[in-house]
């Protein structure tokens, strides 16, 4: 008889634990294991009783089984990390992806002890780094499986006891009516700038899969910052879902700055970086990395842009992928191969080329508002950034361009996010834009952004 999933669960932790501790320093398995206990904590894995995961699979075997299925495959793979690190320390071959231990460092790559999770040596071994990607690839199914038993289970569950979503800080309106649409004269404004590493300042630094990875330093990316809170130009603005170039002559100077009353309020930023390889994903930080360290940031490194699904809140047949840093997973969370997904989007993040085939009908892309900017930014050229941004971006759809892809190996950009002083929008309803609840920043027709009619009533608040 097959062990259930709570019992073949523990055993999966328990084996976390051990390896964890075989590798020493081996922070990206420490976080592979963080992402699964979070993972098995939303979804009941450990609980007993009508609130666990074999309770709510309990009429779907076929589910529980892939559930199975990957659990083991997670314990093996996890086994043969252990008896990888038993081997090494019995024999002269040295793994950096899974020993603790030194070895000779390649000339042009650099080495430093900040970096929390990357060891000092590169020379990667195939073993180690296939086990270590097939660990963080199982982990990824197990997120793409909770979405698809949160889609289909019938098991009613407390707000406490929900798998987290990206809206969960927004609450879950999901039944209500289609969204009414964004306020009219939804303005913010944003900037793009691009940076490339110094290596003069910085050497080139690399992880333990020897995966090339940006300066962790500020002053080794160049061009420099603007003055702090300052818009620097060009400047663009997105009002109700369209895109243009703004005169910054009407913005106060620097020195007025905290006094004006039309101050731009810094919202958010991001900085993100292209990998040597069509093969690897966007790196990213989520602030502006000219004017603090990667490395003393929390966490000290740069990570992974990913994608958070979140049901669209109307429709939960339907498929938000939320762009963000890290995600809880690195693929889209539809099979669904739009205008603005082979665009945007590098062939790591479509789940064909992952060998994953997710069922659910897609409701767009939503998410981190640096990042979806960012994403626009690199799907084309730096020269051709302008004429892109004012004519392929429409409210809610992407109209494909007619340059080459702008993914260039170690390109970097800094993306910033001001709001508008030229308008009423508040921090809170960009923060519902980012969520979803106006829609989709891209997506199909039926949950696409939308405005809404601006002789329709407004709200009065009561307070």
């Amino acid at each position: 008889m097959d062990e259930n999933l709570r019992t073949v669960g523990v055993a999966v932790s328990g084996r976390f634990r051990i390896a964890v501790t075989s590798l020493l320093e081996a922070a990206s398995l420490e976080f592979e294991r963080q992402r699964f206990e979070q993972w098995a904590t939303n979804m009941g894995l450990y609980k007993a009783g009508d609130v666990s995961l074999d309770y709510i699979l309990r009429d779907a075997p076929s589910v529980q089984n892939y559930a199975r299925e990957l659990l083991e495959s997670l314990k093996s793979s996890l086994i043969a990390v252990a008896d990888e690190c038993t081997s090494l320390r019995s024999d002269s071959r040295v793994s950096p992806a899974l020993s603790p231990g030194k070895a000779s460092t390649p000339s042009s790559v650099s080495t430093d002890s900040s970096d929390d999770g990357f060891l000092d040596s590169y020379q990667s071994e195939p073993l180690g780094s296939v086990l270590l990607m097939s660990i963080k690839n199982t982990v990824d199914r197990l997120y793409r499986l909770s979405f698809m038993i949160r889609i289909g289970s019938s098991v009613p569950k407390s707000d406490s006891e929900a798998p987290y979503t990206h809206q969960a800080a927004v609450g879950n309106t999901s039944g209500q009516a289609p969204p009414q649409g964004l306020p009219p004269n939804t303005t913010f404004l944003f900037s793009i700038q691009e940076v490339r590493p110094d290596y003069n300042v910085q050497g080139r630094r690399a992880d333990t899969l020897f995966r090339w990875l940006p300066p962790d330093r500020w002053n080794a990316l160049t061009p420099g910052a603007p003055a702090y809170n300052n818009p620097p130009e060009p400047l663009y603005r997105w009002e109700d879902g369209t895109m243009s170039l703004v005169d910054c002559a009407y913005l106060p100077e620097a020195s007025q700055l905290h006094s004006h009353p039309k101050c731009p309020y810094l919202y958010k930023a991001a900085t993100v970086f292209v990998p040597t390889r069509d093969s690897h994903f966007f790196l990213s930080v989520p602030f502006d990395a000219r004017r603090a360290n990667v490395c003393t940031s929390d966490p000290p490194r740069w990570l992974e842009i990913g994608l958070d699904y979140d049901s669209f809140r109307w429709d939960n047949r339907m498929v938000y992928s939320c762009v963000g840093c890290p995600g809880d997973s690195r693929t889209l969370a539809t099979a669904s191969v739009t205008p603005y997904v082979k665009d945007l989007l590098p062939l790591p993040y479509i789940p064909e080329n992952n060998g994953s085939y997710p069922t659910s009908q897609d409701a767009g892309l939503a998410g981190s508002l640096p990042l979806l900017l960012a994403l626009i930014a690199l799907s084309c050229p730096p020269e051709s950034l302008q004429e892109v941004l004012t004519n392929s971006v429409r409210l809610g759809t992407w109209k494909p361009h007619k340059f080459q892809h702008g993914r260039i190996p170690e390109r970097g950009i800094v993306v910033t996010v001001w709001t508008d002083p030229a308008g009423n929008t508040t921090p809170e309803i960009l923060d519902r834009l980012e969520a979803g609840q106006f829609g989709a920043f891209f997506g199909p027709e039926s949950t696409r952004l939308t405005v809404q009619n601006a002789n329709m009533p407004r709200a009065v608040s009561t307070d």
